[in-house]
Parts: structure tokens; C-alpha cells; sequence
């Protein structure tokens, strides 16, 4: 069994986690058979009743792992229905519910008498799914249907499972279903710190957590993949997202109980990182060792959640940055760890393609990194590098040494001084009216260095990062209106660039 530890990077943080360690799902009561059922052949017409057997990890014991059907949990068939007006197929699914007075291992389902619709085998299997925290995005009449994961899950405060995909195929009315997704699992006890949200992300920032999943069920069997597509294009990356957050139904705080949410199967190189949120937007965050490795149907489980230190952050109020008497832009951030070493962005501002020429990088992985500094020295160190070719890095290098590109993380951290906002960054998140009083307060101090000038330039300001994308080798920027968006580009569009640099605090 394989196993991975979270540990503490931040002294301030003292998180006594078990350990987290990778789960074979193995059952703790006697259930039927996980052996592919066998079946008469049943009609369409004659699939008004299934029985559902789901075997690996939803649980309604403490620290088992085995899953168990509950009242009104609703399985979907698919169907499809002959469109005269195209003449085409119509795919769909019917709608069959369970009604159980305790948790069942293995349960019956009837079909909705309002349905009309039944079931389609013309595949020689019948298909079904069942979702929780999770939607039918799209379904075709050539046998496969996209699900996707909810990036905000909501879990029932004491213990369950905030989010599942399943899926079964079958030539008769018996269904076993596999997991699409992998979870992670976290227990909260009696010395547990009250906290009210967790997000989890990559901490590589190329990779996503939660995706649109794809199941094929042609033939005689099924098989699911995760749809990520290019930023760029492609209606899954819509529902892909780099972060997964859970709450209680309730919005109060975890109850004592084991918790699950579901996230895409698959590497996280880097690890994972885990961001506690309590009443008051305070936040403790932890990363786990890097090469998070999950199957789907796998748990991971972090472990029970001890003491989160809490801390009211300490206020740091942005101010005009001045280079030998000039104002040259504003100081944004300053090193928790030592107050006395902050950043500052510029005041000067440009519109520019980030390469003259070249879309994308083979080397992208090269400078797909939070280091800001070596991302920029890797690029002036490279062949063919000029200010004709690289007009973005070469507009830093022209305020003067030290100016560079941000990372995405450190562009985070100027959105956050200039919205005020305190909590997590979530893509199309929208502004308070606080926080729009913030960013005022911020473009004022930018206009005291450059006259007329603002974080939000236009009506949608793309900024560039330094920092590439290495999953699709374009280049990291980040939308800043009245929402926040991350996302990448290729590299010959046109966008805002402002350029960080270290400073001494006064």
C-alpha cells in the first residue's frame, strides 16, 4: 500500500494529521458478488425495475470504505429516441429511484411512471450512471455521455460523500457500477479546530482536480476518461478547474464525522495543496508530498484534521514604491516571513505579444515555475532572445534591472492587494463592494506613479505572467475586470503586461 504524509511548511501552521496514505477499497460487511452479474436478456419495455449493486468507498461507518445505496438515490439509463423532424437520434436518459428505509448494499430501483421514454440496448448493453455533486453535461446518440464534476461540492455535515461518478453497463436489468472519479478522504474529531471550507488544488499549476468525464459504452463494455481541453478551445475546459472546495449542507462548521469529495483520477507531480477557512476568512494552508498517484475508485486518505492555527493576517497596506525619486509603481506584498522584503508592480503599463512570432514553446516545462526570477533569466538566456522577439520581457527589462514578469502565483498575490479580497482566488469569482472600494483605493496609488492608469485598463485586461503553461506549452495570463480569471494563451496575442520587482520595506 502506498503512502504519503502531510507536512507542515509554514511555522505558523501546526497540523497534526494522521497519515495520509493511498486506500485499496475493501469491504467491511458481506455483499453480493463483484463478478459481472449474469443476466437474462431483458426488452426495453420490460426494464421497469433494476437492482444496482456499488461496491469501493461511499461509506456510512466511520472509517469503513464500502459504498451503500440510501433512500430516493437516483440511477439514470440512457435512451434514444428517433427524431422525425431530423431524422437523426435523440439520446437521453430515464429517470429509476430507490426507496430504502435503512443503507443498502445492494438495492432496487424503479422507473419514473411519469417517464415515457425507455431504456436503449441497441448497443447490446444497457447503460446507466449515478451522480452526486455532479451533472449530465451532454449526451450522444453515439453512445457516450459527458459528466462533470461540481468544482464547489457540498457535503452533509457529520460524514458522507460530497460528490461520485458511477457507471455500469449490463445486458439485463442487474447493475454493478465502477467509479469514474478518486477521492479524498479527511476526518474531523472532537480536537479538530472548527473550520467551515476546504479547497484543494494542484500544487502544480498546469494540472486540474476536477473535469468534465467522458463514458464510453459502446460494445460490450464501458470506459471513462477525463476531458481537459486546450484553454483555448474546446467546451470541456468550462467545466475544468485547477481548484475543488467543500462545504457543509449546512454552512456551518465540519461536525465530527469522515468526509469525502471527489476529484479527477490521475499524477499530481507536485503535490496537492490544502487551504482551511474558518468563520472569520482566516485561512491555514499545507501542501502534501509531491507524486499524488489515484486510480479511479482510489482514496487518499489525509488523515484526521487536528490543530489549525488560525491567524488574523497582518494588515499590510499597499504604497507608492519610489526609485531614485521617481514613482515607479506600487508595493503590493510583503513577505510574511520577513515584513522587511515586499514587491512592488509598475505604474508604467504596455499592450504587447508576448513573442513576436512563435505560439507555443516545446521548453515550456523550462519555465512553467513560481520563480518568477528564473523564469525570466531562462528566457534572456536563450537563443534568438530580443526585445523584437520578446516584447513583454524585454518591456520589463526596459524599467530597469530587477523588472520581470510575474509568476501566476505572485499575480495572485497583486489581485488580492488590490481587491482586498482575503479568501481563496476561484476562476469568475466577482468583486464585493468592498472590494471594489479597494481596488479605488489601489488605481489611485497607481495614478500617482502614471496619470490615468488603473489595474483594470479596459473592459477585459488579459495581464501576461512570465510563467508558461506547460500542459498545452502556451503562456499563463490572468483575466482582471469585474471577475478574476486564470487561463493561457497563445503566445503571439496581444495583452496588458505590468512588471514586478523585489523591494526593501520601509
Amino acid at each position: 500500500m502506498k503512502k504519503f504524509y502531510i507536512l507542515s511548511a509554514c511555522a505558523a501552521v501546526a497540523l497534526l494529521f494522521t497519515a495520509c496514505q493511498k486506500e485499496k477499497t475493501t469491504p467491511e460487511v458481506e455483499v453480493p458478488s463483484t463478478e459481472d452479474p449474469v443476466d437474462v436478456v431483458v426488452s426495453p419495455e420490460d426494464m421497469n425495475v433494476i437492482t444496482a449493486t456499488a461496491l469501493d468507498t461511499k461509506t456510512t461507518t466511520s472509517d469503513g470504505v464500502h459504498i451503500y445505496w440510501e433512500n430516493n438515490d437516483e440511477i439514470k439509463l440512457y435512451t434514444r429516441i428517433w427524431n422525425e423532424s431530423t431524422e437523426k437520434f435523440d439520446a437521453g436518459f430515464c429517470s429509476y429511484k430507490t426507496s430504502l428505509a435503512n443503507p443498502s448494499a445492494s438495492a432496487t430501483f424503479a422507473k419514473d411512471e411519469s417517464d415515457t421514454k425507455t431504456p436503449d440496448n441497441s448497443s447490446s448493453k444497457y447503460f446507466a450512471v449515478h451522480l452526486k455533486g455532479a451533472v449530465i453535461q451532454t449526451q450522444s446518440r453515439e453512445y457516450y455521455a459527458q459528466l462533470t464534476l461540481n468544482k464547489e461540492q457540498v457535503v452533509k455535515n457529520g460524514g458522507d460523500f460530497a460528490s461520485t461518478i458511477l457507471y455500469s453497463v449490463s445486458e439485463g436489468s442487474s447493475f454493478t457500477f465502477s467509479h469514474s472519479t478518486a477521492y479524498l478522504k479527511f476526518t474531523v474529531d472532537q480536537n479538530t479546530t472548527a473550520f467551515r471550507k476546504l479547497t484543494i488544488s494542484p500544487v502544480n499549476g498546469s494540472e486540474y482536480i476536477v473535469s468534465r468525464h467522458q463514458v464510453t459504452f459502446t460494445g460490450g463494455a464501458a470506459s471513462a476518461a477525463v476531458l481537459v481541453t486546450n484553454p483555448s478551445s474546446g467546451a470541456a475546459y468550462s467545466q475544468s478547474s485547477k481548484t475543488v472546495s467543500v462545504t457543509t449542507d449546512d454552512a456551518a462548521d465540519f461536525a465530527a464525522g469522515t468526509y469525502y469529495l471527489a476529484i479527477n483520477p490521475g499524477t499530481y507531480s507536485s503535490g496537492l495543496k490544502l487551504v482551511f477557512e474558518n468563520s472569520s476568512s482566516q485561512e491555514v494552508s499545507v501542501n502534501t508530498p509531491a507524486n499524488v498517484e489515484l486510480a479511479a475508485g482510489e482514496v487518499a486518505n489525509i488523515g484526521t484534521i487536528g490543530t489549525l492555527n488560525f491567524t488574523a493576517p497582518t494588515a499590510f497596506a499597499p504604497y507608492v514604491y519610489v526609485e531614485n525619486t521617481v514613482k515607479k509603481g506600487v508595493v503590493f506584498w510583503a513577505d510574511p516571513a520577513d515584513p522587511t522584503k515586499g514587491k512592488a508592480v509598475s505604474g508604467e503599463v504596455t499592450s504587447v505579444k508576448w513573442h513576436a512570432s512563435d505560439n507555443t514553446f516545446s521548453d515550456a516545462a523550462s519555465f512553467d515555475t513560481d520563480n518568477s526570477k528564473a523564469n525570466h533569466e531562462y528566457i534572456i538566456a536563450k537563443d534568438g532572445f530580443s526585445a523584437a522577439n520578446y516584447p513583454a520581457v524585454a518591456f520589463c527589462q526596459s524599467l530597469g534591472t530587477e523588472w520581470r514578469l510575474p509568476s501566476k502565483n505572485e499575480f495572485d498575490d497583486l489581485v488580492r492587494a488590490w481587491s482586498g479580497h482575503t479568501g481563496s482566488l476561484t476562476d469568475n469569482m466577482t468583486y464585493s463592494t468592498d472590494e471594489q472600494t479597494s481596488q479605488e483605493t489601489f488605481d489611485a496609488l497607481l495614478a500617482q506613479c502614471v496619470t490615468d492608469t488603473k489595474l483594470a485598463v479596459s473592459a477585459t485586461s488579459w495581464y501576461w505572467t512570465g510563467q508558461a503553461d506547460s500542459s498545452n506549452n502556451k503562456i499563463r495570463r490572468t483575466k482582471i475586470t469585474s471577475t478574476y480569471y486564470p487561463a493561457s494563451a497563445n503566445a503571439t496575442n496581444v495583452c496588458y503586461v505590468r512588471c514586478i520587482r523585489d523591494v526593501q520595506i520601509q
